[in-house]
């Protein structure tokens, strides 16, 4: 009889260990809850899943479940929340990529990784060896690529299916870093911006030539003129350029569900984890460490000149962005006492 129990005993715990075991597989092969688009063929699994990698499952299920909540949250507003895929312009589809071969599809925010991750996926689409080619090597690719191709149209059925990602970094900390990058020092990409700035923001009445000779003459724009910029109406009515357009308004995470969310906050742990699941880790291996700039320290230096009233607009301008991907509301720079 004592035999008996025992037998009963542990062919129970056999059973329910077999259910947790059924329940775990279960979960890792539902796709996520889709807001808009259907379920994409791929769930987030991993060819060597690991202890680290079940945690960072986690991660991305509270990422996009927050971005489901907000989404859904009548009380929050802005532009293009309640679209339907069909509803987005076809103009906001030029930062959209996908590589036919490996089934991936990829939303490029600038100033987040984007020239690295185009760079990697343009090369994989020629079988080229992504730690051979130059630097803008994805950005000549992709811009030849798109030509000719109706986007919305051409990425609809591949963001349903491929696996899809996209990288997003605090909103203020990839302003400051546009602006150390594109106009603290002489750079004729966005020349053009940087004249329109000092021209209506700086007393400049006569156009510099080059960007070299704005520096030279000490007239190029501050920090505090690039944000008087953008939050200026006439300037980009409607429909801002790619480098400083908000994350909601380039990716619109409202209408199309994302496999995989990285930050530029947790860049190793997050490209070492999606290079395992889009099943290219052995193929390219990014430069580490990506710098966390994303500090009080760094936002109050260049915030420091910028007029607290146009601080609380910028944050409106962003606000959705903060909301959707979990960035705390930045309050010390709204404090009227300091």
């Amino acid at each position: 009889m004592v035999r008996l129990h025992v037998f009963w005993a542990s062919a129970g715990l056999l059973i329910v260990q077999a259910l947790i075991i059924l329940y775990w597989c279960q979960r890792q092969n539902t796709p996520a809850w889709k807001p808009v688009m259907p379920s994409h063929s791929g769930s987030l699994q991993l060819t060597h899943p690991t202890h680290s990698r079940l945690s960072m499952l986690q991660i991305q299920e509270e990422r996009k479940l927050r971005i489901r909540e907000v989404c859904a949250d009548p009380g929050i507003t802005f532009p293009g929340k309640t679209w339907s895929y069909d509803d987005i312009p076809e103009r906001e589809f030029q930062t959209f990529f996908a590589i036919d071969q490996r089934k991936i599809a990829y939303c490029a925010v600038a100033k987040v990784a984007c020239t690295n991750w185009k760079r990697v996926l343009a090369a994989l689409n020629v079988h080229k060896d992504p730690n051979k080619v130059s630097t803008g090597f994805g950005h000549s690719y992709f811009d030849k690529w798109k030509k000719g191709k109706h986007l919305s149209s051409f990425m609809k059925p591949r963001l349903k299916s491929y696996r899809s990602f996209l990288f997003i970094r605090h909103p203020f900390v990839r302003l400051i870093s546009l602006f150390r990058n594109k106009f603290e020092s002489p750079n004729s990409y966005l020349f053009n911006y940087a004249v329109k700035m000092v021209m209506l923001y700086n007393n400049v009445s006569q156009a510099p030539e080059s960007s070299e000779k704005m520096f030279a003459d000490g007239i190029n724009p501050t920090f505090t003129h690039f944000i008087q910029y953008l939050l200026d109406p006439k300037n980009e009515r409607g429909f801002t350029n790619i480098h400083w357009r908000p994350f909601h308004q380039t990716c619109h995470p409202c209408q199309i569900d994302y496999d995989f969310i990285g930050k530029m906050e947790t860049m190793d742990e997050d490209n070492s984890y999606l290079l395992n699941f889009l099943n290219i880790e052995t193929i390219f291996h990014f430069p580490s460490k990506y710098t966390n700039q994303s500090t009080t320290a760094l936002i109050n230096k260049y915030f420091a000149t910028v007029p607290i009233s146009w601080r609380k607009k910028l944050y409106l301008l962003y606000e959705p962005d903060f909301l959707l991907f979990g960035y705390p509301k930045p309050n010390y720079l709204f404090d009227e006492g300091e």
